[in-house]
C-alpha cells in the first residue's frame, strides 16, 4: 500500500486470484479513479470442499463484493465460466466485468505442417506445478505417444510436487515416470 501510495496511480491491475485478493483490501486503503482485477483462471482449489479452501472463499468474497462496491472496478475474465462462477456465488454483478479472449490454445485454427524432424536433437520440457489441474498427466500421456513414433525425442520435467494433496498425483504415479 505504502508503495502504490508513493508512486500514486490512476489505474490498478491485479492479476491473478492471489493478488487480486489482496488488491480488493487494499482498494479500500487507496485513492485511485479505476481497479481492474484480471481473473485468468480460478484453480482448481476454488472447488475444493475442505474448511481452508472454504475459508478461502469467503476471503476472496470479502475483499470483492464488500471491498469493492464502486462503479470505478471492473473484473476481466477469460472465460464465461468463471465469470458465471462469480455471478452466481455472488462475488460480483454483472455490469461490472467483461470477457475477453483469453491465451489458451483454439485447436481448430491450428494448421497441420509436414515437417522433417531430428529427434536427436528435439526437447520437451514441462515447466510448472506437477498436478491434474496443470496438465501433467496429459504431459505424460503425450510423451508416450510421441516417444513410441520418435524414440529419440527427449522429455524433460522441471517443476515441484507434492504428492498428499489433492490435485496431484500419487507418489507411486511420480516413480513410474
Amino acid at each position: 500500500v505504502q508503495v502504490i501510495n508513493t508512486v500514486s496511480p490512476t489505474h490498478l491491475f491485479f492479476v491473478t486470484l492471489e493478488i487480486s485478493m489482496m488488491g480488493g483490501i487494499m482498494s479500500r486503503l487507496l485513492k485511485v479513479e479505476r481497479i481492474f482485477y484480471v481473473i485468468s483462471g480460478l484453480g482448481n482449489f476454488f472447488f475444493y470442499k475442505k474448511m481452508k479452501y472454504k475459508f478461502m472463499k469467503l476471503l476472496y468474497y470479502l475483499s470483492f463484493q464488500v471491498f469493492n462496491k464502486s462503479k470505478s472496478t471492473k473484473f476481466i475474465f477469460q472465460n464465461k465460466e468463471d465469470k458465471k462462477i462469480f455471478l452466481n456465488q455472488k462475488y460480483i454483478r454483472d455490469v461490472d466485468s467483461i470477457i475477453i479472449q483469453g491465451n489458451g490454445v483454439v485447436i481448430p485454427n491450428i494448421q497441420k505442417r509436414s515437417r522433417k524432424i531430428n529427434a536427436n536433437q528435439l526437447i520437451f520440457c514441462f515447466a510448472g506445478r506437477l498436478s491434474v489441474s496443470k496438465g501433467f498427466g496429459e504431459f505424460i500421456t503425450a510423451c508416450k505417444v510421441i516417444h513410441r513414433a520418435y524414440p529419440g525425442i527427449k522429455f524433460q520435467i522441471a517443476g515441484s510436487c507434492s504428492p498428499d494433496t489433492e490435485d496431484f498425483f500419487s507418489k507411486q504415479f511420480y516413480e513410474e515416470i
